[in-house]
């Protein structure tokens, strides 16, 4: 498949959204091969709402070259119906982490796939280095997996490993 655009060389340099007003109008879109990554039940689960904010970072925390994403915009003030999914379109064998918001609140999913071994085995606080607390944020979803399974609790688990360590850290040096 091939995906809009919206990193550096795409809709930064040529916009996606063009005004619109002369009977002719030439845009031009830019797009790249890409694989979609699935994401459902984005709700945030104590307002109820639509989360419609989303930042795509790649695994060294930094914008993508080339990434797209689609989602209804604007949809956590709507009441009835909305759309609880998005995509997110990236080169394959690229990771990204996804935040997302709604247009009220802060970030309620941080997607980042941080491992497992933190939450089984949480680190004492005078382990904790600056190299640890970069493994702990995470290295991305594999966009060749297709699928986000379960993206609240993966959510909930990013966040929590990655308090967690930022937590001792400060602890660490007498911050408690």
């Amino acid at each position: 498949i091939y995906a809009p655009d919206m990193g550096q060389e795409g809709d930064k340099t040529f916009p996606l959204n063009a005004a619109s007003g002369s009977s002719e109008n030439s845009t031009m879109q830019i797009v790249f091969p890409a694989r979609a990554l699935d994401i459902y039940e984005i709700i945030d689960s104590r307002y109820l709402t639509a989360l419609d904010k989303m930042t795509v970072l790649g695994q060294n925390d930094a914008e993508p070259q080339w990434y797209g994403h689609s989602y209804v915009e604007t949809q956590s003030g709507n009441e009835g119906r909305t759309v609880p999914a998005a995509v997110v379109f990236a080169k394959s064998g690229q990771r990204l982490k996804l935040l997302m918001s709604t247009s009220l609140f802060g970030v309620k999913y941080l997607l980042t796939n941080a491992p497992d071994e933190f939450l089984k085995n949480p680190v004492k606080p005078e382990d904790v280095t600056l190299d640890l607390l970069e493994e702990a944020q995470g290295q991305g979803y594999l966009v060749d997996d297709g699928l986000i399974l379960n993206p609240s609790y993966q959510g909930t688990r990013d966040m929590w490993v990655v308090d967690d360590v930022r937590l001792k850290q400060l602890a660490r040096f007498g911050v408690e």
